[in-house]
């Protein structure tokens, strides 16, 4: 039913549950498992010149930093297929362009993330997502 699984991964503690179910989902059901950060655009030409010159060393770093820990994690309780990637912008419209670029069956992620004054303002990226994003999503407490 959910062959490719993706769960968004922000460091909070809601985001490190949806990990350990989006894992245990992954195992049980033989799925592909995919891992997406989302930062917000650089808001400092300072910001962005530095990565205009550095151009995927800085995605390079960023991804070695906070996702190849969690592969390695999933690999270890049993995850055969796991990738991912970090994106830039916008968390609820990156990742559900991601999961409909991607073919993504079922989006898991946690119903609280960083964010919880912009939640506030903007409305959460659970509840966006959940409205939006074209295959099941399961928000994790």
């Amino acid at each position: 039913m959910f062959k490719k699984i993706l769960v968004a991964y922000d460091g909070s503690d809601h985001a490190a549950r949806a990990f350990e179910v989006a894992v245990d989902l992954a195992t049980k059901l033989s799925s592909q498992l995919e891992i997406v950060q989302v930062e917000p655009h650089p808001t400092t030409s300072n910001w962005v010149t530095e990565i205009g010159r550095s151009g995927n060393d800085e995605l390079s770093k960023v991804a070695a930093q906070v996702l190849t820990p969690l592969w390695a994690k999933a690999r270890s309780h049993g995850v055969k297929d796991v990738s991912g990637d970090v994106l830039y912008g916008e968390p609820a419209h990156e990742i559900a362009r991601y999961a409909k670029d991607n073919d993504v069956d079922l989006v898991v992620m946690g119903r609280r993330g960083r964010g919880r004054i912009e939640g506030l303002v903007l409305g959460s990226v659970s509840s966006h997502l959940t409205s939006h994003a074209n295959c099941a999503v399961l928000t994790v407490k």
